[in-house]
């Protein structure tokens, strides 16, 4: 099989043809991290070399991380849509088990690190082929109370962890700094670079897991971050800002363009009166905001005549109390707010006081279609119990009944 590999986890680039576990050729090119520039012309590079024609290749291998986002998301984005346009397989490995490729069969503790920076590693400890700490993004000291955790006290010899790539100083630096870990294990750096992540090993990582007769899609491939992403923890800490308030008749315009802005059918001012009504105690109605310092902020202006100058209005949920029995009436978060988790924080909320107000049971329909809807429903314990036929109009189209137990 002839297989071109990819790794673009670090700042080193890595191309390799490989053909039945042999090499043909092999590119290393460390640049920085200016893989979006590189990739392409090294590349050509790399099957001029070989002689090969690039409708020749019958799977690609590509490393889904840990190590740099963005190179980590080129070379994935790349491959995928390589093998996606042939139709080919996509072997996809960890860069820390590309990094112990050439040791995996030996009987030895080895640490392989990609430097995370500020003191921090992607790390893991492997022996024999056998994970026995999971690959995470870890500090020094961190690493170090694992590791001491798992090589205790009173073992008849102190094992040596041999580190490899280019979080092996880092983590020395933490060795060195505790007084007990020397107690426990001796280090030694085998490979203090990225030079160790071979493309040649990840094509024959590859070649192995076909000869297993695995053939895995494009589709399976997914990335390996260890940590959130900048933009992933931005989300985080703005979810965590957000707050969920009991609305009342004074909300009535700005429930009302959130329900023009994301319904094809949205309800009418008459029916939202009629719920927002102090006199109809069965239905809840909640705003979800973001909290502002002072003033509107420019987003909290596209909803217009908000009653609150101190919230950035997101969105807004409700539900309806029969007894013992609560039915969601709607979740509405604005377009601009969407795939932030705050859909999933809303309905939590609902639930929660739903339960406090003696219901034990909660129902909803929502479209067939509404693959999304239904994800964030499921992930909250609804499951599927009947069908309305023609339910919805613009488009016409059924909807599925799901309850959950409080």
């Amino acid at each position: 099989m002839l297989i071109l590999a990819l790794d673009t986890s670090s700042q080193n680039l890595g191309l390799a043809l490989v053909k039945d576990g042999q090499l043909l050729a092999e590119r290393s090119l460390v640049a920085g991290f200016k893989h979006s520039l590189t990739l392409l012309p090294q590349l050509e590079e790399l099957l001029t070399v070989a002689g090969v024609d690039f409708s020749a290749l019958e799977a690609f291998a590509v490393t889904t991380g840990p190590g740099s986002y963005t190179g980590i998301r080129i070379g994935l984005a790349t491959a995928k849509s390589w093998a996606w346009q042939t139709d080919k397989p996509l072997y996809a490995f960890s860069s820390l088990a590309l990094m112990l490729a050439p040791y995996r069969a030996m009987d030895a503790f080895f640490l392989p690190a990609l430097d995370a920076r500020s003191g921090r590693t992607f790390s893991c400890l492997y022996r024999g082929g056998q994970r026995l700490l999971p690959e995470a993004n870890r500090y020094g000291q961190d690493l170090m109370a694992d590791l001491k955790a798992l090589f205790y006290l009173g073992r008849k010899s102190t094992p040596t962890l041999y580190l490899l790539g280019d979080g092996a100083p880092a983590i020395q630096a933490a060795y060195d700094q505790d007084p007990e870990a020397a107690q426990h294990f001796a280090l030694e750096i085998l490979d203090p670079s990225v030079a160790s992540l071979r493309p040649y090993y990840l094509g024959l990582l590859a070649q192995e897991a076909a000869d297993r007769g695995e053939k895995p899609s494009w589709q399976e491939a997914a990335a390996n971050y260890c940590a959130p992403t900048q933009a992933e923890r931005v989300r985080l800490e703005h979810l965590a800002q957000v707050q969920i308030r009991p609305a009342g008749l004074e909300d009535l315009d700005t429930i009302h363009q959130i329900e023009r802005a994301v319904f094809s059918t949205p309800w009418s001012r008459k029916a939202l009166t009629h719920q927002l009504s102090p006199e109809n105690r069965d239905a809840k109605l909640f705003l979800i905001y973001l909290p502002q310092v002072g003033g509107q902020t420019e987003k909290a202006e596209r909803v217009e005549d908000q009653t609150q100058s101190t919230e950035e209005i997101l969105g807004y949920g409700g539900y309806y109390l029969h007894v013992d029995e609560a039915e969601i009436l709607n979740i509405a978060i604005l377009p601009d707010h969407r795939h932030q988790g705050l859909g999933q924080k809303l309905l939590a909320g609902l639930m929660a006081d739903a339960k406090s107000q003696g219901a034990q049971r909660l129902t909803l329909e929502v479209r067939k279609s509404n693959e999304a809807a239904r994800k964030l429903y499921a992930n909250q314990g609804f499951l599927p119990c009947g069908e309305r036929k023609n339910y919805y109009d613009k488009p016409r189209e059924d909807a599925l009944i799901l309850e959950a137990q409080l």
